[in-house]
């Protein structure tokens, strides 16, 4: 059986030519030397969902026919008629695409790191 050490140069007086070398060990070296034995950062779950969320907190925030759009499939249509959106609603749409778009934040910097994540995003996905 080879020792890793065997494979490190030494001088004449056994000092090491290479000090750094002892700190990477041969198979951290082949595994930063190739790509398919890199490990895959990000959960792309995460960032589709973050992605969702940010375009649909922009567009409730942003857009009166959205807001329109989304008063007209809700289930309060079916109970009244001609009922048409005030002031508050509209308001309230902007205060919900804005929390839309910071739950957006939330999980994209979930797609990196679950570990740092404020909310206990595994139970999302």
């Amino acid at each position: 059986m080879h020792n890793p050490r065997d494979m490190i140069a030494y001088d004449e007086e056994g000092e090491h030519l290479f000090p750094w070398d002892e700190f990477y060990s041969p198979g951290a070296l082949l595994r930063a030397a190739f790509p398919e034995y890199h490990s895959k950062q990000g959960q792309p779950g995460f960032l589709l969902l973050s992605v969702i969320f940010l375009a649909l907190g922009w567009c409730t925030f942003r857009y009166e026919a959205f807001q329109n759009f989304l008063f007209q499939i809700s289930p309060t249509r079916l109970y009244v008629v001609d009922w048409e959106p005030n002031d508050f609603y509209f308001f309230m749409c902007k205060v919900s695409g804005v929390v839309l778009m910071g739950w957006g934040v939330v999980y994209f910097s979930c797609h990196y790191n679950l570990s740092d994540c404020p909310v206990p995003c595994y139970a999302v996905m």
